[in-house]
């Protein structure tokens, strides 16, 4: 099989050598990304639970200001914090639910790239070239319509104070 007529030809064992050495990269690509999003998943409930105590901070601000005889925007506040809370909890959340699947669906093709790794046939290894293509490409698709996480929340507890000033000064106008 190694020569054919004079021409140059490739083994299929050499053959399947390269491919497994490139499906190895490939899998090495899926790994990152998986950890990566689990990196992401873990930021991104460190933000939940900073949201969850923005918000009890938010309320013992109030407290204070309900004793400086402001009731009546303390209520219209805390409505709008609660308002923009759920908001950006569902947000989070629906991210997170996204992220989980991301992460499923990348286990998922890493495990196909495993099994195929080990393909003991020559040449039905080289038949697989083409799902490994696409998998790719798909992944490769993924990747470059990435959605990144970003947020108008107040991120400090200054910032925060800052946002309840204008929302005060809003009230007042």
């Amino acid at each position: 099989m190694d020569e054919h007529n004079n021409h140059d030809t490739v083994s299929a064992a050499a053959q399947k050598t390269e491919k497994q050495q490139q499906l190895k990269k490939t899998q090495k690509t899926f790994q990152h990304r998986i950890q990566q999003r689990e990196k992401d998943q873990q930021q991104l409930r460190a933000a939940v639970e900073f949201h969850k105590t923005a918000v009890e901070d938010s309320e013992r601000i109030f407290n204070e200001l309900i004793r400086s005889s402001i009731e009546r925007s303390h209520s219209e506040v805390i409505r709008l914090i609660r308002d923009q809370e759920k908001a950006a909890l569902s947000q989070a959340e629906g991210r997170l639910e996204r992220l989980k699947q991301e992460i499923n669906d990348l286990r998922r093709t890493d495990a196909e790239l495993e099994q195929l790794s080990y393909t003991q046939s020559h040449i039905q290894f080289l038949q697989l070239r083409d799902k490994l293509e696409d998998i790719y490409k798909e992944e490769l698709k993924k990747i470059s319509d990435g959605v990144t996480f970003t947020s108008d929340v107040p991120q400090t507890r200054n910032d925060f104070l800052q946002l309840l000033l204008e929302l005060h000064l809003v009230e007042r106008i």
